[in-house]
């Protein structure tokens, strides 16, 4: 059976502040403890994200891993999950390719991890 042919294009997005100052602090937080144990956190009555509308968030694409040829190690059958190691490096699973594979921190195709199967080494899914 062929596998079905998906294009993807991962953006690895950065958020970036719009001012150098840290946000300030949240002081309309209230937590309590109920008398059963249960922890009760309440927010503010207005948004966090509007508190201060000229210093917005906006997003930075830094990355773009994806191809539409099938045969290339960027492309993808269905993108499950992905994140980043300490090293920078990407680790994209494919559930429909059931195997991991890795990319560096320029978006270099580096290795793949595993393949299909039920034994060592070998995924029987990937979510």
């Amino acid at each position: 059976m062929s596998r079905a042919r998906t294009t993807l294009v991962l953006a690895m997005s950065a958020l970036a502040a719009c001012a150098d100052e840290p946000p300030p602090p949240i002081t309309e937080l209230s937590i309590d403890t109920l008398p059963d144990g249960s922890v009760l956190v309440s927010n503010p009555p207005h948004g966090l994200w509007d508190a201060n509308p000229g210093e917005r968030w906006r997003l930075v694409e830094s990355l773009r891993i994806g191809s539409a040829v099938a045969e290339d190690a960027d492309a993808f059958g269905n993108v499950a999950s992905f994140t980043l190691d300490g090293l920078g490096r990407l680790w994209i699973g494919d559930s429909q390719g059931k195997d991991v594979r890795v990319f560096d921190a320029d978006g270099q195709f580096v290795r793949v991890v595993g393949q299909p199967g039920e034994g060592p080494g070998e995924f029987g899914s990937i979510g």
